[in-house]
């Protein structure tokens, strides 16, 4: 959740999550935390477009949230797939 609230990109998440495990954090954990952030994205998209019909709008956050949704839920579908290649060949 910091990551999302404070903007980072893919690499600066990244980079996060090898400062957080001191550079020994496996794929499988890396892949959950993507899942989060997809999580986390959509969960605080939904809360803005819930405010926003209480009339409250909080603009061009709610639009990062929401792209954080759709960009991490791209990004854990391509490295799930990418998993099924190695595992077949």
């Amino acid at each position: 959740m910091f990551a999302i609230y404070a903007g980072y990109d893919r690499q600066e998440i990244d980079r996060l999550i090898d400062w957080y495990f001191e550079g020994q954090c496996d794929g499988n954990t890396r892949l959950k935390i993507y899942c989060y952030v997809a999580l986390g994205g959509l969960l605080w998209s939904n809360w803005c477009e819930y405010k926003r019909m209480c009339g409250v709008k909080f603009g061009e956050y709610a639009f990062r949230q929401y792209q954080y949704a759709k960009d991490y839920l791209k990004t854990v579908e391509a490295e799930v797939e990418k998993r099924k290649i190695q595992i077949n060949e």
